[in-house]
This record gives structure tokens, sequence and C-alpha cells, in this order.
């Protein structure tokens, strides 16, 4: 719908894009919802809105938040968000920072390149007093490199250069090349005009995520530069010749993720689908035990089980024996117990390691270990992935799904969905049946339980070594499915690292300010609300502890922070020079002493 608005202005998918943003606004903030999550300050008895942050539970290790969510507001809501009078916002924001984060990993100078440059131009403000540009002459740029070098102004790595090759990386420093998305349209274009520098800063961005030509060719059409798959393949190919570092440090990982997929370790099928059952199961009982005042343990399952089982509900890992033996079934309750006990071992229904020699001699009956693999940040915080049953039992269906016709899948599909009342094919020529596509296939198999049974009734009927070959086949495909998260995490997982390091920085500091504290942080920006006689020096600190902070994880590239002072929780509503100049004649230093900040009840 997107595409055909960019490219007609088609006035009937206007309005239905506009109704379709309009009801997710509604959907996400109705007339309740912020009456709902208001506090009253006991400070000064306004009612407040505070989302709740949650500082674990995302692959990235960013921050998440809720009730509401701080960090997902449309534009039109944000001024309305207030700081208490005599006081300001402000937001300090990383630029670039996945850009320079991987420049450093990749340890490719063409993408660190601008960052250098960008802190060049920085220190050489006070040098710059006649406001030199990038067209500005090179004589002129010669006079303020001298003056850099004989003023003993830190020049990072052109330190050695000679005056005019200083001049001219001043000069290019107050340009385009000092830009990481201009900068890298110069490589692969040869100018950053026009639509160079969008289709440049789409492969910068969408690189780190695995994007291929037909994604980057729909992210690009979308924003608005109209961009077809065989152009999107061309844009990657020349990022790759701008940027051979990066390029191979990609590739670097998707040979690392490829290695794990074509190596499987031994898995123990047979306790997978065990442990898929009774996840099935506990999940059914686990409605029965909402009323208990306390997390329901092993033995609250099977008590429950039990009485379940008494009552005829059909649990596919559970059973009775006939006899209803009241020995047998206090046996048989206490292996319930115990099956509950190893299947919450795990987080879910997942792929499970074959047991070592050695858990076999020592009498370990059902395995205890996860298939996956890890990924480490620059902090060196590792993200796991583990195969979820429910992956591998998809990649198996679709496989076992596609017969063509005339095939025994093809033959075994049919009668399994004329057995289940299900479609599983299409008409195709004559009276022959086509397989559906995987996708279509995938929706019509989307309940687990269908999905299961399906599976399990076309595998059993192959040989053995036919069933190894399809699970090994379906290993794969699961582990290559996390391809882009894998290729991605370093970089996104590790700026996550960096903002809350900066974050933990900036919330000592805050502590010295009397009334100032953070309000929210969103992907790589901080937000405080603070006190306006300490707003300036206070964004100043941020900006410094930001750089700080990325340089402790990545010593190589600069970073640069943006700090605005703002009216309102929205970014458009910074103070224009003329109220930062009046805001300069308010400003009052940190108290001397040292401020206990549980002196001011912050609002509830």
């Amino acid at each position: 719908m997107t595409l055909i608005v960019n490219q007609t202005g088609n006035e009937l998918v206007s309005q239905l894009l506009e109704y379709r943003k309009w009801a997710q606004v509604l959907k996400n903030f109705s007339d309740e919802t912020f009456a709902e999550f208001a506090k009253v300050d006991p400070t000064t008895g306004r009612h407040r809105i505070h989302g709740t942050f949650t500082q674990l539970g995302t692959e990235t290790g960013r921050w998440s938040s809720k009730d509401p969510n701080m960090q997902n507001q449309p534009k039109f809501t944000k001024p309305f968000f207030t700081p208490d009078p005599g006081k300001l916002i402000v937001q300090a924001d990383y630029s670039s920072a996945e850009i320079a984060l991987v420049a450093y990993l990749a340890g490719d100078e063409s993408v660190a390149e601008p960052f250098h440059l960008k802190r060049l131009a920085a220190r050489a403000v006070p040098f710059n007093t006649g406001g030199l540009t990038a067209d500005s002459g090179a004589d002129r740029w010669k006079l303020v490199a001298s003056q850099m070098r004989a003023g003993g102004a830190d020049l990072g790595r052109y330190a050695d250069l000679d005056v005019d090759a200083l001049a001219e990386r001043l000069q290019a420093a107050h340009g385009v090349a000092a830009d990481p998305h201009g900068s890298t349209a110069l490589k692969m274009f040869g100018s950053a005009e026009g639509d160079n520098r969008k289709a440049a800063k789409g492969v910068n961005f969408g690189i780190n995520y695995g994007q291929g030509p037909r994604a980057l060719a729909l992210g690009l059409t979308e924003r608005g530069t109209i961009t077809t798959p065989d152009v999107a393949k061309e844009h990657l190919e020349k990022h790759a010749k701008a940027h051979p570092g990066l390029a191979a440090y990609l590739q670097g990982r998707d040979e690392q993720i490829a290695q794990i997929a074509n190596n499987p370790v031994a898995c123990d099928w047979k306790a997978t689908f065990e442990l898929w059952n009774v996840h099935r199961d506990l999940t059914e009982v686990g409605r029965e035990l909402t009323d208990l005042p306390y997390k329901p343990g092993p033995d609250d399952f099977a008590d429950k089980i039990v009485e379940l089982l008494d009552a005829g509900r059909d649990l596919r890992a559970f059973h009775l024996p006939e006899d209803g033996g009241d020995g047998d079934r206090d046996t048989l309750r206490a292996q319930f117990e115990e099956l509950v006990a190893w299947a919450q071992r795990f987080d879910g229904a997942i792929v499970l390691q074959a047991l070592t020699g050695e858990e076999q001699d020592a009498g370990v009956s059902r395995p205890t270990t996860p298939v996956g693999f890890a990924s480490a940040t620059v902090s060196g915080r590792l993200r796991y992935y583990q195969l979820p049953t429910t992956s591998i039992l998809t990649s198996l269906a679709t496989t076992l799904g596609t017969g063509k016709s005339g095939t025994m899948r093809a033959q075994l599909r049919e009668q399994f969905a004329q057995e289940h009342g299900l479609t599983l094919s299409r008409p195709g020529r004559g009276s022959r049946l086509q397989p559906l596509s995987r996708d279509a296939l995938k929706r019509r198999l989307a309940d687990k339980d269908v999905l299961y049974q399906f599976v399990k009734f076309v595998l059993s009927s192959a040989p053995a070594e036919v069933q190894h070959k399809l699970l090994a086949d379906a290993y794969r495909d699961v582990v290559m499915g996390h391809r882009n998260r894998f290729r991605n995490h370093g970089v996104q997982g590790g700026v996550g690292d960096i903002v809350e390091a900066a974050i933990a920085d900036i919330a000592d500091m805050l502590d010295e300010y009397p009334g100032a504290w953070l309000v929210c942080t969103v992907h790589d920006s901080i937000v405080a609300e603070v006190p306006e006689e300490f707003a300036l020096e206070v964004a100043d600190r941020m900006t410094v502890l930001m750089i700080d902070a990325f340089e402790r994880f990545a010593p190589t590239v600069p970073s640069s922070v943006d700090a605005d002072i703002c009216w309102t929780y929205d970014e458009r509503d910074a103070l224009s020079d003329a109220e930062l100049a009046e805001l300069r004649g308010k400003q009052q230093p940190k108290p001397a002493a040292t401020f206990d900040p549980a002196s001011v009840p912050i609002a509830a």
C-alpha cells in the first residue's frame, strides 16, 4: 500500500493508510490509558505519567518500557509530556552509533574515517574563528591547521600529517566526508547528491541486519527512493567494494552461523519431542492452577494431572494405569512429578542434546542440555540461541508437505488432510493435485497440535535413514533462521551495552543535582528532567559521559553525541538560540556539598 501511494498518490490508499495509523494509535492509547497510569507526585501534588522500564528481557540488551510505553510514543503525543514547572528536558543521543561500533568491530578504516573527521572538526572549533566551511579556500584552512598544531590541539590520528595534509582533512571534516552516509555515498557513487546519500544510508543500516536486494529495494522505495531489486543488488555490491573490511566482517559472521548449521551436535529427538508433549500438557494444566497464591511446582502439577486424568482429560504425555491400582498410581504420580520437574528446567519446548557417555554411566535418564550457541557483545554479554521444537516441526512440515503429486509424501499428505478435514493442496492440471506454497502450508498447519500430528504421521512412514536426514535438514534450516539476528547481535547488542553503561554513569551524575532524574531511554538516546538552572551543565556532562562510555568499549573509533534542551518530550520543542542565551543567565553551579537524592522523594 505504501508503495502505491509513493508512486501514484492514490487518494483511497492514502486514506486507508491514515486510517491504519490512527487505528493503531487508538489501540495502544485508549481514552483511559493515561488516566490509568497517572500517579500523584508526593512533592507537588501534581499528576504525573511514568513509564515502567525493564532492564532485562530484550535480545539487544536495551531497556523496554510499558504502562505506558514511553519508547513508542507517536510524535503528536510527545508535546503533551512536559516536565515540572521550572524544569527542562535534556535529550542526549548518539549519532550513528551502530555504524561507529561496526567500524570498530570490523576494523574498517573506511567506515571509521567520518567519525574521526567529525571529532577533528569539533576540536577545530576554537581555532576556526572565521567560521570556515568546506567551500573555504585551502590557504585559509592551512592557517587553522598551523594554529591547531601550534596550540597543542589533540589531532588524534592526524597528528603526523604535515600542514598541507592536515588542512585537507580539516576542510573535509566540514563537508560531506564527515557524514557516515555521505562518505559512503562518495565511495559508492562518487557523489552524495540526489538520492545517492539516501541509498547509502539504506545500505549502511540494512547491511548489519542481513538485508538482501529485495528487502533493501522495498525499504528504499517505501522511504521515497524508488529502487528495483536489481538496482539494490548493485548497491550492495558497491557497498562491499567501498568498505571491504566491513564486508569481510559480516561474511565472517555468516560463515560462523553456517559452520554451526552444517555441523550439528548429536540430538536426542525422542526426548525433544517428549519435552514438546509435556510442555503442551503443562500449558493446559497450568490454566487450572491460576488461582494458586504462589507459583505452582512439580507436585502441584502432578496432583492436578492425576485429577484431570481421573476426570477423563486427554493429556498427551501423561496416562493412568487402566487397572486403577492405588500402589501403581502412587508410583505413577511420583513419575509425573519427576517428569514435570525435568520439563520445567527449560524455558520451553526446545531441541535437546543427546546424553554423553559419562552421563549415561552416571545413570542420567533424560537429557538436560539444550542445543544452542552463543554470540558475545563488546562487553562480553552473551546471547544464547536455542532451537525451538516448533521451528523444527515447521521446517519438517514444509518439506514433508510439499511433495509433488504421485509421490509417497503427497499420498500421505492427502490422507492426513482427508482424515483431519484439511485442504493441504491445490488443483493442478487435469485431476492432479499440486502442493501448496511453503507459506500457505504454514498457515494451514498453524495449530501446533495439528502441525505435530502431521509431521509425526508423515515422518513415521519414512525409513530411519530418511528420518535422520530430514531432521538434520530441519536442524540446519532452524539454525540458519538465526542468521540475521546472529549477524547483527554484536552491533545492536553492543550499542545496547554502551547505552546501559552511559545510563549508569549519568544516573550517578544526576544525583549531584537536586530535582534532576532520568525519565526515559529510547534506542541510543537518554532523556533526563532537569531544573533549568542546571540544564546546560547537565547537557554538557551527559554528552561527555556518553562519549566516554562509547570509547570504553570501542576505543579506536570516536563517537559523537547530540544533546538538546527541550520544553517537552518532543525534540522539535528544543530551545532556540535566543532561549538558550537567556537560559545561560539563569545557570547556577551544582550544590557544593554532596546532595543526598534520598532527601527528595521522586514521584510515585
